[in-house]
């Protein structure tokens, strides 16, 4: 048969008869430099989203529409922030990966994470996960990563409530070139450029493990809990009534997701996990600076 005359035949079958690309997509490890296949050293984070079975559960045969809408903004973010970050969804499990070591890399996929789990937040979806520092390799979406490992040990065993936890020795290595500008931001210098960094991202939990903190990454809440502006400078009050509306924003939508995580907590477990964030909730909002510009009392009220 000949090439046009089988192309014809192969058009004409239904979809699930027809053969895959394989001059097109066909690939052999032969193909790539053996020297190439190696180990880097990349920070790794991965991320579960918690209560995912009762949510698909809860949701019955609208949960396609119901959670891929609402995960799909949170995702697509992540996916599409940094050109050098690589981000996969499959199920409930969001994973990052940097390309490489460099300590703003590590500052960077944090804010991916922190911006993910905000984002979810909204919808009353919690996060579990860790970050972890090592050996890494990833090609044509195959992942060899005794780093993956780590972070999945870290996230499964020890992290037990919703928070992300930092690998002690990817905080090291993130944390040893911090300095401050002559303005008293805090930064990394990197490649000839200051790049700004919030290192009060990442603070010490009550089991002395490290975490990533829950509201930190905000330039509006920042704003409105220290009375601080990153570009203080050029700060008028056009800016400032933008800081405010938009903190009390975030504000009322953060607590009534917190609120909604608690009303779907219905076993003792998740309900552990759900009253960690309100506890942690309730002391973020008990200090802010600018107290007299907050909307309302923030708090939430013990069941």
């Amino acid at each position: 048969m000949s090439e046009p005359i089988y192309a014809d035949f192969l058009n004409h079958l239904p979809p699930e008869l027809r053969p895959g690309d394989f001059m097109g997509t066909m690939q052999w490890a032969s193909d790539y430099d053996p020297k190439s296949l190696v180990y880097k050293q990349c920070f790794v984070g991965m991320i579960d989203i918690l209560g995912y079975r009762q949510l698909i559960q809860s949701t019955g045969s609208d949960s396609p529409e119901a959670i891929f809408t609402r995960v799909l903004n949170a995702f697509s973010w992540a996916k599409s922030s940094n050109a050098s970050i690589q981000v996969s969804l499959f199920s409930d499990t969001l994973i990052l990966a940097t390309a490489d070591s460099e300590p703003v890399s590590f500052w960077q996929l944090a804010g991916i994470i922190q911006r993910f789990r905000m984002q979810l937040l909204e919808y009353g979806y919690l996060i579990r996960g860790a970050v972890a520092l090592g050996p890494h390799f990833d090609l044509k979406g195959i992942w060899i990563s005794p780093c993956l490992i780590r972070a999945y040990q870290l996230e499964s065993s020890t992290a037990v409530v919703s928070r992300v936890l930092i690998d002690r020795p990817a905080l090291d290595c993130a944390s040893a070139p911090i300095q401050q500008d002559t303005n008293g931001a805090f930064g990394i210098p990197h490649q000839k450029l200051f790049v700004r960094i919030n290192p009060e991202q990442v603070i010490r939990d009550y089991d002395n493990f490290f975490v990533l903190d829950l509201y930190s990454d905000s330039i509006e809440l920042r704003y409105l809990k220290t009375g601080v502006h990153p570009d203080a400078k050029n700060l008028n009050q056009e800016r400032i009534d933008h800081c405010v509306k938009a903190g009390n924003d975030l504000l009322q939508k953060y607590r009534t997701g917190l609120k909604l995580a608690r009303e779907r907590a219905t076993d003792t477990k998740a309900q552990t996990k759900v009253e960690y964030l309100v506890q942690r909730w309730n002391a973020y909002c008990s200090n802010f600076v600018l107290e007299s510009e907050l909307a309302r009392d923030y708090r939430i009220q013990n069941v």
